[in-house]
């Protein structure tokens, strides 16, 4: 019964270590939330304090920050059909990583929790839809068709383990 307890102290003295050391890294970075305002990219501090305009078109949709914050993904409407950009966290270094078909669209980007890549919804209308992943250049590595569904993919997110995509279909 003394050994059990010894562990189990141990453990909470180890755990409660690794948490304060946790609060020391977090505090090192600022956390910051990515959001849309006005069909534009905002960023802000977490509290709503120090807010940045990313972008300025007034087309842009979805933001999702990289796991290290420097860059975000988004959607954005060109031409009739939504593409996926990425820009930096300080705004610059926009760039657009797809070019859609006709009848063509990409969107619900969200980043891979370990950073890899950007998973997205992209529909050919009327048909078919895919869940696909592409590398954070741009470059698709898979694609899953998505069949016997109809309607729109409403919400796209990765689950921590990157084994996982939970997606609204509506």
């Amino acid at each position: 019964m003394i050994i059990k307890k010894t562990i189990l102290y141990t453990y909470c003295i180890v755990m409660l270590i690794s948490f304060l050391s946790c609060d020391s890294l977090y505090k090192e970075k600022e956390l910051m939330i990515c959001f849309e305002r006005d069909k534009n990219i905002w960023i802000a501090n977490e509290d709503g304090s120090n807010e940045k305009q990313l972008t300025f078109l007034g087309m842009d949709y979805n933001p999702s920050f990289s796991i290290d914050g420097d860059t975000i993904v988004f959607m954005r409407s060109i031409d009739g059909s939504y593409e996926i950009i990425v820009i930096g966290s300080d705004g610059h270094g926009e760039k657009r990583l797809t070019y859609c078909a006709a009848n063509e669209s990409y969107y619900r980007p969200t980043w891979m929790p370990d950073g890899s890549g950007i998973v997205y919804y992209r529909r050919i209308a009327p048909s078919p839809s895919y869940i696909a992943l592409m590398d954070k250049n741009g470059t698709v590595k898979k694609e899953y068709l998505l069949s016997g569904v109809s309607g729109e993919c409403l919400s796209l997110t990765v689950l921590n383990d990157s084994k996982m995509i939970y997606f609204i279909w509506g």
